[in-house]
């Protein structure tokens, strides 16, 4: 059994989410690993692109998007 060495943004990771710190540092996963060096800037690019494509598929289907154009 490998021993599990913890960094700083090891322990941040897991004080944000303990699911994501297990799929990616005990399990370790790579995927959702962020593209972006920042945990936060890859969740906002995330959170931006479901919105896109809210947007997208609401407007697809004739309904208001007003509210979602900020």
């Amino acid at each position: 059994m490998d021993l599990l060495q913890l960094s700083q943004s090891a322990l941040a990771s897991f004080a944000r989410c303990p699911r994501r710190f297990y799929l990616r540092f005990v399990r370790r996963l790579e995927w959702p690993a962020p593209i972006t060096g920042s945990e936060q800037a890859w969740e906002r690019s995330l959170r931006r692109g479901e919105e896109l494509h809210l947007f997208i598929q609401q407007a697809a289907l004739g309904m208001d998007v007003e509210a979602l154009v900020r």
